[in-house]
């Protein structure tokens, strides 16, 4: 269920986010895509369990952090870069966002090719605790599934969407 939530699409178990797309379990976040237990944050992509943060992509974990890519369990990063509390607070109250920095920072960071968190021979994208699941996209929760898309809490099922 979600509630308090404006123009955003396949979200569950959420309250107040704007603008954000295949998010569950999270709470005040604006522009977010693909994210699993995140609060109070900014426009992340694929993230696990991050809090009061900016622009990530791919991070799991991470708190008081700002445009990161792929860090797991980190705290006052900024570009993938630990500074003190005192300093990246200061960085913070200074950051304007540049588009065109973001991005070719994003051009020096790995990129996943697959996204399968906890999931036992599976194949697809997008995949979280699961098992036995086969061409399956956006999937969580499942269990011998076979073509399925944006489905949660599935067990023996086949063609969902």
């Amino acid at each position: 269920m979600a509630e308090n939530c404006l123009y955003s699409n396949f979200i569950d178990d959420s309250t107040y986010l704007v603008d954000c797309s295949s998010t569950h379990e999270s709470h005040h976040c604006y522009d977010s895509i693909d994210t699993i237990r995140c609060h109070m944050s900014f426009s992340l992509l694929r993230c696990e369990d991050c809090s009061y943060s900016t622009r990530l992509v791919d991070c799991i974990g991470c708190e008081y952090c700002l445009e990161c890519a792929n860090l797991q369990n980190k705290k006052y990063h900024y570009r993938n870069k630990e500074y003190s509390q005192e300093v990246w607070e200061k960085i913070y109250a200074q950051y304007q966002y540049d588009d065109l920095t973001w991005k070719l920072f994003l051009e020096t960071q790995p990129c996943r090719n697959l996204y399968i968190i906890t999931s036992e021979n599976s194949l697809g994208d997008a995949i979280s605790y699961s098992k036995n699941t086969f061409s399956s996209f956006e999937t969580k929760d499942a269990e011998n599934v076979k073509y399925t898309d944006r489905s949660r809490i599935l067990k023996d099922c086949m063609d969902i969407r």
